[in-house]
């Protein structure tokens, strides 16, 4: 279901703000970023945020969201941060949820979420549930938004970890249902009608946020830049070294290191693969109607059309191999001099082929020959 962006935005901005006004102790961080409420509003729109479908219906419903609608949040984290959402089920047992935050400068919020993969730096009552039986069954993003600028992220780190608040008073993701640390009003439902538990242990506001909060952008972005250089010339170097001590071994390395990458990212990158699969197929872009197949670029494209699936395909269809449809484009080409070298009596398919042929080595030389022909007749 389609919503107003602007609707949610204006309730998700005074949901943060109430958070932020109420009179409970949190880090003097966050009153000296959002002073008022303007300068929350203006932090939210230069995310800019993208919000789950349903999750506007869901904070204004009349009574508390059901565990199916935190499974079906999204759970494509790369290149974002994000507010996730952990699932955490025990056959049973009462679900339950946690909301957290990831703003990795580098890796996103998708850098947080690998470590519970990992079992590292894992928050308190997470572990005791895993400990306990507890499985975590999904990961998805309540909001998210492009990783920002370096420029831009100790502020809008600011900004998601005072989300993350809202949204674990919101939808009671806290511990205890009998203590209201101070935030009671910020959660619409009676607690007794959720039915699921919460793990999360604190205001997440109370803690201070990692940041160069006394430097200018321009010296954030050149203190980036240095620190992306660093590591390019490092691992350069290490590499470079790897090589002259143990290349066998280096080559080894990277082939584990591949095959690994390959076996736990496709899984992973499918949804991302199937929606370009849909917008390369609606807008016909280097799309393939035969095969049904789409690609990225161009390139990729042309490769495809003199491969040996589509040309089978194509043979099985009935349809021209491409081959035989370029004949056909460049002699319809060459009676309209559409695409057409006249100097070299050379027609060709599209703009793209006949500017590689105008650079090509043939067409240049009789160029050159063409002029020094002309100026020795002038003379």
């Amino acid at each position: 279901m389609a919503f107003p962006a602007t609707d949610i935005v204006e309730l998700l901005v005074l949901l943060v703000w109430a958070s932020l006004t109420a009179p409970v102790h949190k880090h003097a961080l966050f009153d000296q970023i959002f002073p008022d409420q303007k300068v929350l509003l203006d932090a939210v729109h230069s995310a800019p945020l993208e919000f789950s479908l349903g999750l506007f219906e869901a904070m204004q419903a009349s009574s508390p969201p059901e565990l199916s609608f935190f499974l079906n949040l999204p759970s494509d984290s790369v290149d974002r941060w994000g507010i996730y959402v952990l699932v955490l089920q025990k056959p049973g047992a009462t679900p339950c949820i946690y909301i957290g935050s990831g703003t990795n400068a580098k890796g996103g919020v998708r850098t947080r979420l690998l470590q519970y993969d990992r079992k590292h730096l894992l928050p308190l009552y997470v572990k005791a549930a895993l400990d306990d039986g507890y499985e975590i069954v999904h990961k998805g993003l309540i909001l998210w938004c492009p990783i920002p600028s370096a420029a831009e992220v100790p502020r809008l780190r600011v900004l998601f970890v005072a989300i993350e608040a809202a949204c674990s008073f919101l939808f009671w993701a806290m511990k205890s249902n009998s203590k209201d640390y101070g935030m009671s009003a910020s959660c619409p439902w009676p607690r007794a009608s959720f039915l699921y538990r919460g793990l999360c242990s604190h205001n997440a506001m109370s803690e201070g946020v990692a940041g160069d909060f006394d430097l200018s952008s321009e010296q954030l972005e050149e203190m980036a830049a240095v620190v992306k250089e660093k590591a390019r010339a490092y691992m350069a170097e290490y590499h470079r070294r790897a090589r002259l001590e143990d290349p066998v071994r280096l080559r080894e390395r990277q082939r584990v290191n591949q095959t690994n990458f390959d076996k736990n990212s496709w899984e992973k990158s499918l949804p991302r693969h199937k929606r370009h699969h849909e917008k390369q197929k609606e807008s016909k872009a280097f799309y393939c109607d035969v095969c049904e197949h789409a690609s990225a670029k161009k390139r990729a494209y042309d490769a495809h059309m003199l491969s040996k699936r589509h040309l089978k395909k194509v043979a099985s269809v009935g349809a021209p191999p491409k081959k035989q449809k370029n004949r056909e484009t460049a002699e319809a080409n060459k009676a309209s001099k559409k695409y057409f070298c006249e100097l070299c009596d050379v027609s060709c398919c599209s703009q793209y082929e006949l500017d590689r042929h105008n650079r090509s080595g043939c067409h240049q030389k009789k160029v050159a020959y063409a002029e020094s022909k002309s100026s020795s007749s002038s003379a």
